[in-house]
């Protein structure tokens, strides 16, 4: 990551990798199985637009194609929300969801070079599960 990026410009590469692991990682939506415009998702949202401790955490995201995304933030169908829900607790146990609820509130307040440390990490991940390593 190069320093002349400015701290929101930083945070959107991390996003950006972030969404390349987790769709690298999941291959296809966890909800229907399509393999087509998929998203990211955030299975325990991070607060606001700052670098909460959850934010670029994998086990923090699922992928989904965007009608399914679409769905889950729907909060009006309650039985598709459920859904998602059994296949996410199947995902992430519901003590490391717990601990993730708890991160979710404390803001990191990430120095740029923390900011760099945790691309690296996250691109040696992205390498690991693509098997570039």
């Amino acid at each position: 990551m190069s320093r002349k990026l400015t701290r929101s410009g930083a945070i959107r590469k991390l996003d950006a990798l972030w969404a390349l692991c987790i769709k690298a990682r999941d291959k296809r939506c966890v909800m229907c199985g399509r393999t087509e415009n998929l998203n990211a998702h955030h299975c325990v949202v991070h607060k606001g637009v700052g670098a909460s401790k959850i934010r670029w955490l994998l086990d923090n995201g699922t992928t989904l194609c965007a009608g399914c995304h679409m769905g889950i933030h729907n909060h009006n169908n309650a039985s598709f929300v459920r859904h998602y829900e059994v296949i996410r607790d199947a995902k992430v146990s519901l003590e490391r969801q717990e601990e993730i609820i708890r991160l979710r509130n404390e803001y990191a307040g990430y120095s740029m070079d923390d900011l760099e440390a945790i691309y690296e990490n996250l691109a040696k991940e992205y390498d690991r599960i693509k098997g570039n390593v």
